[in-house]
């Protein structure tokens, strides 16, 4: 059976309890979610009380479930040619979930290729969360952190 992995995102009052729902996003790495807009949007642009945030990862394989709740460590953004951002939240611990297979991406990949296997990723996001398929697996032996500017802690 295939396994689905689901984000979602709240945000975390001062007092540190969690609040509402905010929007979601896809485990891209056992520690970065990549973040789905319109919530990518706010975040890049710093719209919105959103200081911290706090997620609910979640792995379905239809025999087995986990839910695990992680704050996040970081927000960082990659400057990107496109109308909208990618915008990556570093969490604060692995997931113990499996991240998203990325097609066509390799320990060579440049920044660009980078960039589009995210946005496609993105893009296909809602369709496979519908239907349960999930992409043919690629390299993982990639970096994410040539990305983002500061990079993540765990770069």
């Amino acid at each position: 059976m295939k396994t689905s992995t689901l984000v979602s995102m709240y945000e975390v009052d001062a007092a540190g309890a969690t609040g509402s729902r905010v929007g979601g996003g896809s485990l891209v790495h056992r520690l970065l979610v990549l973040v789905h807009p319109p919530l990518s949007r706010q975040l890049a642009q710093g719209e919105g009380p959103m200081t911290r945030l706090r997620l609910a990862i979640g792995s379905f394989d239809g025999s087995d479930s986990v839910v695990e709740v992680i704050d996040a460590r970081g927000i960082h953004v990659a400057e990107t040619s496109h109308d909208d951002p990618l915008v990556g939240v570093a969490l604060a611990r692995p997931a113990s979930s499996s991240p998203e297979p990325l097609v066509g991406i390799t320990a060579e990949s440049d920044r660009d290729i980078l960039i589009e296997a995210l946005r496609q990723n993105m893009a296909e996001a809602p369709q496979r969360e519908r239907s349960g398929e999930k992409l043919p697996g690629g390299d993982r032996h990639f970096s994410l952190c040539r990305l983002f500017k500061p990079p993540p802690w765990f770069c």
